[in-house]
């Protein structure tokens, strides 16, 4: 599970942080075939802790935006890591996560710098804390790759998913076409204060080993497929259930259970009974405030604070 995480050099001061770039990576060893899963951060979900198991707050399955999995863990300092493992396991019916390497902004800068920049063709207008981007094909340095990765304004954070998935795939492509990607443990440990992996660095010089062997058409991109939902205001991203299914067969080769609850029209339709219960009580409530209101304007000027 790869997770990038909201922490940078301009946030340095956040005490809590999210995993807002949240993708599962599988590799077929025996055709050397990769697929990135990307989870769209504001999937509407069941918040599981290390076994995966489903936390319960009151009795009741504790429902919220993936990317809350991690803080919720107690961050890199605990165990947010294994929390967010074991929530992307859950939803995914059960699939094993083994690994994880999560890692925050300044790393995306850093590895695109170390590599020289990449050449892309730039689709949207791009403006982040004072810098400018514009549409075209060219050469990219850390920052710009940063800024254009986590642009979401005028878009959705599904057209941000996007981005990402094909800017990792220029970076791939620019690698392999210049070489690089034979550098890829000396990079790593350029870098490694700034990402935490239990993967070892054995394992990661043989990782880099595989990609030379790699075309592009041997990657696969994804994203969790769903609809924006609102709820008291919140905007998440609702999950269709049976796609997901659908995926998780088409990638995995398995047929898994998906919980029917995190179904966006499950998931809305509870929400709905939710608030018909909870209605009359709003109602009566509301009538009590004007009815106090009504006390105020009429005597306030006779009243004491007392």
């Amino acid at each position: 599970l790869v997770m990038g995480i909201d922490e940078s050099t301009e946030r340095a001061n956040w005490g809590s942080f999210r995993t807002d770039t949240m993708i599962l990576v599988t590799i077929n060893f025996k055709t050397n075939d990769v697929d990135l899963i990307s989870v769209p951060r504001d999937s509407y979900v069941k918040i599981c802790n290390a076994d995966g198991k489903v936390i319960n707050e009151n009795g009741l399955p504790k429902f919220n935006k993936i990317n809350s999995a991690f803080s919720t863990g107690g961050g890199a300092q605990k165990s947010g890591f294994e929390y967010a493992m074991g929530t992307v396991e859950y939803l995914f019916g059960g699939i094993n996560i083994d690994y994880y390497i999560g890692f925050n902004m300044n790393v995306v800068k850093q590895v695109v710098d170390a590599m020289g920049g990449v050449d892309y063709n730039v689709d949207i207008e791009v403006t982040m804390n004072g810098r400018s981007l514009h549409p075209g094909e060219q050469h990219l340095d850390g920052q710009a790759v940063l800024d254009y990765c986590r642009q979401r304004h005028g878009s959705s954070d599904i057209a941000r998913v996007d981005r990402q998935q094909r800017m990792l795939f220029a970076i791939f492509n620019q690698l392999k076409s210049t070489g690089q990607i034979v550098n890829i443990p000396q990079i790593y440990q350029a870098v490694e204060q700034n990402i935490q992996t239990n993967l070892s660095f054995k394992q990661i010089s043989s990782l880099a080993l595989l990609a030379t062997q790699m075309n592009q058409d041997q990657l696969g991109r994804h994203t969790v497929d769903g609809e924006f939902l609102n709820m008291d205001n919140i905007s998440y991203w609702g999950l269709h259930a049976t796609k997901l299914k659908s995926l998780i067969k088409e990638v995995f080769g398995v047929t898994v259970n998906v919980d029917a609850d995190v179904d966006a029209a499950n998931a809305r339709a509870q929400y709905e009974a939710t608030r018909a219960l909870v209605e009359p009580e709003l109602t009566a409530a509301q009538k009590s405030i004007d009815a106090a209101n009504a006390i105020l304007t009429k005597y306030g000027a006779n009243l004491t604070e007392n």
